[in-house]
């Protein structure tokens, strides 16, 4: 009996770029359909990849946090020892994680080379100039140099009929989307440089509901934040405050039922596109070339940083960021109302 290949892929650790890989996990099971293929991820962005018909196993690991002690380290080694793969692939860079997966004899070790791991890697991938190209043509770009094709390169996230449904009894207002325009406003992301003012989006949601009197806005989070309560206070019932109040699973949910999201360049605007939801992306200092959502639904990307070269990752910017400030309310209103459903909802 032939024995079955084992395959583990080690993740990177930040939302958007776990959503960029989600591809290859079918990719994998396209090329080795009978493989038995798990992943290692951080536990913040393991609900990604739940419910993915690809993955056989999620291991969850953050090495700098719950993995942080040597005994939870070894820990791990031994859990994943059990299975005995043949292969890692490697999209995380780290050292530390290549390291543990090699403790626990692991047969072939796939990454870029970077200098560190060098002597670990057993396929070693010549390295890409970070920010050259595309995310997750960085990442899937190791796949390739293993003869894994890829031939479907939408991002995608897995939510079953039940969570969709029980969404709308946690959030009520989305039962009326029949009779209004609903909304999402996610308006932090993880560096506040890439986050258009608050101010803005103020304005522009009067402007929306100047035009679409019947629209719904969903203010979006990961943490509660005081200045969200006065924001939402000023539009009554058009706005709903969800700061800090959903999972990532809940807030993709939401997501799936709404007709168009707006967001700067961020975890949730990724998590917008990989359920097929409209969006506007909002970029600053950040390059969409690099980080743009890759989906098959409709989107506007605004980029008028023609000032700096990008991406630019300055503490401190001598031009106070005018990058993010440059594109209008008035700008982001015209593609709104171009991204949202036609005809009258009353």
């Amino acid at each position: 009996m032939k024995k079955q290949l084992k395959i583990l892929v080690v993740e990177p650790n930040w939302l958007g770029d776990v959503i960029f890989t989600t591809p290859a996990f079918k990719a994998i099971k396209e090329t080795y359909p009978e493989s038995f293929l798990a992943v290692a991820v951080a536990r913040r962005a393991a609900p990604i990849l739940e419910n993915n018909p690809h993955i056989d196993k999620i291991f969850k690991l953050d090495e700098k946090r719950e993995e942080k002690t040597i005994f939870s380290k070894i820990k791990f080694i031994k859990k994943i020892k059990v299975y005995r793969f043949d292969k890692a692939i490697f999209f995380h860079r780290s050292f530390t994680k290549t390291l543990l997966v090699f403790l626990a004899k692991t047969k072939e070790l796939i990454g870029y080379n970077h200098k560190k791991r060098s002597i670990i890697l057993s396929k070693k991938i010549p390295p890409i100039k970070k920010d050259s190209l595309h995310k997750q043509d960085y990442y899937l770009n190791i796949l390739k140099a293993i003869g894994i094709t890829i031939t479907d390169k939408n991002c995608r996230i897995y939510l079953d009929n039940h969570e969709k449904e029980g969404i709308k009894t946690i959030i009520p207002q989305i039962n009326l989307k029949k009779t209004n325009y609903l909304i999402g406003i996610n308006p932090f992301s993880n560096w506040p440089p890439k986050d258009w003012p608050l101010d803005n989006y103020r304005k522009l949601i009067k402007k929306i509901i100047d035009k679409r009197p019947n629209s719904i806005f969903f203010i979006t989070s990961k943490n509660k934040r005081k200045e969200i309560t006065n924001f939402v206070g000023e539009f009554g019932k058009k706005a709903i405050d969800l700061s800090g109040k959903t999972s990532l699973r809940q807030l993709a949910c939401l997501y799936s039922h709404l007709d168009l999201v707006i967001s700067g360049d961020s975890g949730p605007l990724h998590l917008a596109g990989s359920v097929e939801t409209n969006f506007i992306a909002i970029f600053g200092p950040t390059n969409p070339n690099c980080t743009k959502p890759i989906n098959s639904k409709k989107g506007y990307l605004f980029f008028e940083n023609n000032d700096c070269p990008t991406p630019c990752y300055l503490k401190n910017c001598p031009k106070h960021y005018q990058c993010i400030k440059k594109p209008t309310p008035a700008k982001v209103l015209t593609h709104a109302l171009t991204l949202l459903p036609k005809g009258v909802r009353s």
